[in-house]
């Protein structure tokens, strides 16, 4: 007996010394993490207890289950690694049985220190599984019906050059401007087989700024402070492009009474009709502006046991069910070569679906995707860019055994969207529904399968932009005539949150943010230039 006492003393002493149970459980550098797509993801903990001094390992031993309770019974029925004698225990590979989409797993973990004390049980840790292998998408890449995403109307417009050997190729063009209201604005939309620039009445109009010459894209720009009232000069260049590619130039100058300019054979030698020439049957000429947003009514008749949604959307997308927001990123995902990665998020439902009919809505904007205006590095001209697309499947585990999966495709709904326009370097409209696109609420309209970007889904495993915090304002300032400048105190990346009174259907609210500005208001020099309104090249 005094023998049998010593030895459950010392026992006692050794897990003593040991000093506690691994903690800060990770798989794949993050603590239970929701979406992993790893087919042999990699485990990760801290040995003991926080305040442990000069602890080594020397063994440790980990079990993953398909269950809580399985896990609780020391049943690792898809892997026991069994006692491994190393002191690693960072990005251990998981080594057990295949893992399955849209799962969730339990593991935990013990260890032996230097001593060769055991300790106790982690506490349980979880992840839940993405979309492994690649192939286990059923869902289709779906975007806005072609109705709601019209060509812009180029009609007589002709592709147009004059004869220049060698150096650029200048195109000149007079018109007279009779002035226009507030809120009217006359637009050009141009383009060229090579990189060109554009001055009205001497001032710089256009100029792109980069390396990468690609000019497919139609453009879109308010020529209307650079005019005059009376008779008014827009001269363009026309750069040295591709070998045996004429300097060519095309455009349709609008104005709000109506009237168009288009160039034909008396501005230049005339080369064809828009799509009569190899470079414009590639322009892409669509003039859609507004977030397109897509809906699946979801009907749940039977209880739930988990549901998991994988969905992203390029540029950004914002997922809601039954009218509350999916999740807590913003400007999700996070920017990618989109013709490598595209990532999407893995959310859990399982409680938030309702018995009866419940309605999944994904809105999706253009954000670095589909970059409208200029932009330094070139996204404009990306080889990647589109027109925005989303692709979501919901997998379902029903009380009964049961599965159900819900994918996006051609029987999704296109509705209307609350976001009229937005542009990653143009600032967003709210509202501002254009009354010439389809009535997307009075009749049903559906979304179109698209191919994806080239390329490859993968699980977003770095953190989501969130919001963080939220900041009063340093002061409000009247300006007059119903402007105000409010104050933050101090620089940040958000939005602001506003209630407004006494405002009338109609009315225009208008929010500019800018890092610093003059008194008055207006922004300060050097200020981050905004598309909505700084009527400059830059800021267009």
């Amino acid at each position: 007996m005094k023998m049998f006492a010593m030895a459950m003393a010392v026992g006692c002493l050794a897990v003593s010394a040991v000093g506690g149970e691994p903690y800060g459980l990770m798989v794949e550098r993050h603590e239970n993490p929701c979406g992993v797509d790893a087919a042999a993801p990699r485990f990760s903990w801290k040995m003991l207890e926080k305040d442990a001094k000069n602890v080594t390992q020397s063994a440790y031993r980990v079990l993953v289950a398909s269950s809580q309770e399985r896990l609780a019974r020391d049943d690792g029925d898809l892997w026991d690694s069994g006692k491994i004698q190393s002191a690693q225990a960072i990005d251990v590979v998981y080594g057990g049985k295949p893992l399955a989409s849209s799962r969730r797993y339990w593991w935990k973990v013990r260890m032996w220190d230097g001593d060769g004390a055991e300790s106790a049980w982690s506490a349980p840790a979880t992840w839940v599984t993405g979309i492994m292998p690649p192939e286990g998408w059923k869902a289709k890449w779906i975007g806005p019906a072609p109705e709601t995403r019209p060509d812009a109307d180029m009609a007589g417009a002709r592709w147009i050059t004059k004869p220049n050997a060698k150096g650029d190729v200048v195109i000149s063009f007079e018109f007279d401007f009779n002035g226009a209201k507030p809120g009217e604005y006359v637009e050009l939309l141009h383009a060229a087989s090579a990189r060109h620039e554009i001055d009205v009445n001497g001032k710089e109009f256009h100029r792109h700024f980069g390396h990468v010459d690609r000019w497919n894209h139609l453009r879109f720009r308010d020529m209307t402070p650079y005019l005059k009232p009376g008779r008014n000069t827009m001269t363009v260049r026309v750069k040295k492009g591709a070998k045996g590619v004429p300097q060519a130039f095309i455009c349709t100058l609008r104005f709000p009474d109506g009237r168009r300019i288009v160039t034909d054979g008396t501005h230049g030698d005339d080369l064809g009709g828009l799509r009569d020439t190899p470079y414009g049957k590639e322009l892409v000429t669509r003039e859609e502006i507004a977030s397109p947003a897509f809906e699946k009514k979801i009907a749940i008749t039977k209880p739930v046991a988990s549901a998991f949604l994988h969905v992203t959307g390029v540029g950004f997308y914002e997922a809601s069910l039954n009218g509350r927001k999916i999740g807590d990123k913003v400007l999700d995902p996070s920017p990618t070569a989109y013709d490598k990665h595209v990532l999407y998020s893995t959310y859990d439902l399982g409680g938030a679906l309702e018995a009866g009919e419940n309605t999944l809505r994904v809105l999706v904007g253009h954000g670095w995707y589909d970059v409208r205006s200029i932009a330094v590095w070139n996204f404009d001209v990306a080889p990647w860019r589109d027109f925005p697309r989303m692709i979501a499947q919901l997998e379902i585990a029903y009380a009964d055994g049961s599965r159900e999966t819900v994918v996006s495709d051609g029987s999704w709904r296109q509705v209307e969207s609350p976001v009229g326009y937005d542009c990653i370097r143009e600032g967003e409209v709210i509202g501002g529904h254009d009354p010439s696109m389809p009535d997307l609420e009075g009749r049903v309209v559906r979304a179109v399968e698209v191919p994806g970007p080239k390329g490859a889904l993968t699980v977003e495993n770095c953190p989501g932009a969130e919001v963080m915090r939220t900041l009063k304002p340093r002061s409000v300032k009247d300006l007059g005539g119903g402007a105000y400048m409010v104050t933050f105190p101090e620089n940040m990346a958000g939005w602001m949150r506003l209630t407004l009174r006494g405002q009338q259907k109609g009315d225009v609210v208008s929010i500019r943010y800018d890092e610093r500005a003059n008194e008055d208001g207006t922004p300060a020099a050097g200020s981050v230039r905004d598309g909505l309104h700084d009527k400059t090249p830059e800021g267009q």
